[in-house]
């Protein structure tokens, strides 16, 4: 069974890696993807090493699949260490029939080995360093061969080639063993009476550990062989009665295997000592399964597996590290993201570790590649997305740390390269340099939470606000203040405590420092809109209330201009359901509320403002029967009039969550989606006298069916940088595939051609996105229950997406997240779980 056309649910991988002393605690950052070769035939089933000087080789078969590949091609590439990748070269000649599986293996003096199958026959060939592959060598009888072979080198050059083989009167495991700079010997056939499946070898100062699977019956036995330095076989043994998918490895406590029992819920293991006889009983490892094993040789070891649980609906990867003496430590959990079903699901796990016991873990989920990585002796960092709808190939390591992996680009038929390279530790030095920065930490447990805002200061600092309801009680408005160090105050009360109730706050800072709150405070038809401030780390000021008693307001939502004015906007039902604005200049009293829309029902929640040099602009949803529409409110300057309102979605449409800013030439953009046409936008020149453009559409093109506003939904998000560029940010669906996509506009340029930012396993909704000054730019959003978040740096690289919600799937998400970013690339976002609020931080752009 190829690597890649694996049906199972759930993965086991085995790595053991020999490398020297390096940066214990050093981080390392994905670079962006190269793309090697494309456009061609299918590709899949490739490998790849790493040399210590940081050059790789890859390989990979191309041709078209079937239950094999039929007219195939085996190629390869090298990169060299300043990072070109060569011309891909053929290894083999053109195959009239299959060939299968290439496997690589790198020797101590930087030369590789690759092992594939060619019309059933099992052949060879090297590559020394900087020279050209030799000619192609069959090991073992041409035709026998029945199973992709394995290969494996030791530290001291020796190679062992392993495969299932049929020997006419029955079934065997053949193994083939290379003295360091010597030839092929003719190959071992360890007696077998059943049939073997998909042999797995590794080797240790001349010693050689075989195992492999017996199909022959519906128990599937898992057997393994070992041989001593010395050149003594040991019969065959029986590791279980029943199991699949297992691997093997040496370490100086000598071989061991893992292996999924029959039952598909446990990973267990075996070993056997280097100078003992015969094979332990067999050990739980954790629950789980397997359906993939990679390994190299080294000792420190790491099992790398998955489990799908129906349940939560949520996919786990564990892994547990085995040290070098041979000592299994607690297994860990390395991610917990949602996952729909896992029908039509094909998971692959892969990992590596170094010598000091950092690691990294790759594994599909819903078509993309994943990624996580822990430093020696820490947690497994968040986890993200390196490709989209690309099947894992290989992952290898370095002595000196840097990683590499390989993947299918199945829309392209490409060979990708990812290249992770060691980075200076960053650990007490600030956040992250791309991304958000783990673990989130729960900021407070207290009542239920149905709202949070936060927001990122100019220094780095933020305020988080949130309302909370105690049992039998009603809700407040609940605030803390993360200090640029990374430390959160305790958690006070900032809305009055009269016994009627506070909800949704919103929060902002301007430049100065000064934070502004608006929240809704009153019961129905007894409510009002109300502000509060704070200076730095000062106190919270007094409640200033902004809108008449009594009204039917819902929802305000804020914004702040360049001189720290600031305008609140919300929806006032006694309209019924107009649209009412209220500024405050900076340091001065709140001006008495204007109303923008006095009819045409206003949607709550849908009021967005934006504001640059007094200029403001708000728009809002119109929900009328069956319909919807997108309507506007502009100010040229703090002391113009406000100009009448006007709709600016075309007729017809049913037009919703709408978003709004001002980009560099002081002009205001509107957006939206709909459930007509594709995401629209609308500008409002700065000019006097003009008006607001004709809508056109800026979500269509590649795979523009997936941009229609009833399935994108009704979440939209526009971020502004702080030159007016922008970036808009929504989901899209085919009932299948969900989607975030995005587009982005250069100030006073015209909208890019939108593409995806992500894949999603499960529904999503609540986007939240931010841009900083030089276009490094993050979002988050809902998906399936689960808060994401994607950051992407200045020149476009790093972290694709990551998975920000880390908690216990019991605690859960409840609502939407909300992101926050300063000038300089600080962000925040901040979430309400089962049980309170959570926020997590981190840089973008540096």
């Amino acid at each position: 069974m190829s690597r890649l056309g694996l049906r199972l649910a759930t993965a086991i991988v085995v790595v053991l890696l020999a490398v020297d002393v390096g940066s214990a605690s050093a981080q390392v950052v994905w670079g962006a993807p190269q793309k090697l070769v494309g456009d061609g035939l299918p590709i899949q089933q490739g490998d790849l090493v790493v040399r210590p000087d940081g050059s790789e080789t890859a390989a990979w078969v191309e041709g078209f699949s079937g239950d094999r590949i039929s007219y195939p091609r085996i190629w390869s590439a090298t990169r060299d260490a300043s990072g070109r990748w060569s011309a891909p070269v053929r290894i083999a000649p053109l195959a009239t029939e299959w060939q299968d599986g290439v496997r690589l293996a790198l020797a101590p003096d930087g030369g590789v080995t690759a092992v594939w199958l060619q019309h059933s026959t099992v052949q060879t060939a090297t590559q020394p360093v900087g020279g050209a592959w030799s000619a192609p060598v069959a090991l073992g009888i041409a035709g026998e061969a029945i199973t992709t072979p394995d290969i494996a080198v030791d530290s001291a050059g020796n190679a062992a080639v392993a495969w299932a083989a049929n020997a006419g009167a029955g079934y065997v495991v053949k193994v083939a063993r290379r003295p360091a700079g010597g030839a092929w010997a003719a190959p071992d056939a360890l007696a077998a009476a059943a049939r073997p499946n998909s042999p797995r070898v590794a080797t240790r100062s001349g010693g050689i550990a075989v195992v492999w699977q017996d199909r022959s019956s519906d128990n599937s036995p898992v057997h393994a062989a070992f041989r001593s330095a010395a050149g003594t076989w040991d019969p065959v043994g029986e590791l279980a009665r029943s199991g699949h998918a297992p691997g093997i490895g040496f370490d100086r406590g000598g071989a061991f295997a893992v292996w999924t029992a029959g039952d598909g819920a446990t990973v267990q293991t075996s070993s056997r000592p280097a100078t003992g006889s015969g094979w332990s009983p067999a050990t739980a490892l954790g629950d789980g399964a397997g359906i993939a094993i990679r390994q190299s040789a080294g000792d420190r070891s790491l099992a790398v597996w998955g489990r799908y649980d129906g349940t939560t609906r949520q996919l786990v990867t564990y892994a547990a590290e085995r040290s070098a003496r041979g000592v299994w430590q607690p297994t860990q959990t390395v991610a917990t993201l949602p996952l729909a079903s896992s029908s039509g699901q094909s998971f692959s796990y892969d990992g590596v570790i170094d010598a000091n016991g950092a690691a990294t873990v790759l594994w599909t989920r819903s078509g993309s590649t994943w990624a996580s990585h822990r430093r020696a002796g820490g947690a497994w960092d968040l986890p993200v997305t390196v490709e989209w709808l690309a099947p894992h190939l290989a992952l290898a390591v370095n002595r000196r740390g840097e990683i590499a992996s390989s993947w299918a680009s199945t829309g392209a038929y490409a060979i990708v390269d990812g290249h992770r390279a060691r980075d200076a530790d960053r650990a007490g030095r600030g956040p992250s340099r791309h991304g958000f920065t783990p673990p989130p930490q729960s900021i407070t447990a207290a009542g239920t939470v149905t709202n949070s805002d936060i927001a990122v200061a100019p220094d780095g600092s933020e305020i988080a606000v949130w309302d909370a309801r105690a049992a039998g009680g009603v809700s407040a408005v609940w605030s803390a203040r993360r200090s640029p160090d990374g430390a959160w105050s305790t958690a006070e009360r900032i809305s009055p405590d009269d016994g009627l109730g506070t909800v949704s706050p919103r929060v902002v800072i301007d430049g100065r420092g000064v934070a502004t709150v608006a929240w809704m405070h009153g019961a129905y038809r007894a409510a009002s809109i109300e502000a509060v401030q704070r200076v730095g780390a000062g106190a919270w000021q007094a409640p200033q209330q902004i809108s008449a008693v009594e009204d039917i307001v819902y929802t305000p939502n804020l914004a702040v201009d360049e001189h720290g004015d600031v305008t609140v906007a919300w929806v006032n039902e006694l309209g019924p359901r107009g649209v009412e604005a209220a500024t405050q200049a900076a340091g001065g009293p709140w001006q008495a509320p204007v109303t923008l829309a006095s009819s045409g029902w206003a949607e709550p929640g849908s009021v967005a403002v934006a504001t640059s040099h007094g200029r403001v602009a708000v728009v809002w949803q119109r929900s009328e029967p069956d319909m919807g529409s997108i309507w506007a409110a502009y100010r040229l300057g703090p002391t113009s009039a406000w100009e009448p309102q006007v709709q600016i979605s075309p007729a017809g449409e049913k037009a919703r969550q709408p978003g709004v800013g001002f980009d560099g030439t002081g002009g205001a953009v509107a957006v939206w989606s709909n459930a007509t046409g594709p995401i629209e936008s609308a500008e409002r020149p700065l000019t006097p006298g003009t008006t607001w453009s004709p809508a056109t559409a800026i979500g269509m093109g590649v795979n523009s069916g997936f941009d229609l506003g009833y399935l994108s939904g009704s979440d939209l998000s526009l971020a502004v940088g702080p030159h007016g560029d922008m970036l808009a940010v929504w989901g899209a669906s085919d009932g299948v595939f969900h989607r975030v996509r995005s587009t982005e506009r250069r100030s006073g340029d015209s909208w890019s051609t939108a593409h995806d930012v992500a894949l999603a396993g499960a529904p999503i909704e609540s986007f939240q996105v931010a841009l900083t000054r030089d276009g490094a730019a993050a979002a988050t959003w809902n998906e399936g229950g689960d808060v994401v978040g994607a950051a992407r740096s200045s020149g476009g690289a790093g972290p694709r997406t990551m998975m920000l919600s880390t908690f216990p799937s019991t605690v859960g998400v409840r609502t939407s997240p909300r992101l926050a970013a300063n000038a300089r690339g600080d962000m925040a976002a901040i979430w309400e779980t089962g049980d309170g609020v959570a926020a997590i931080g981190g840089h973008i752009g540096r």
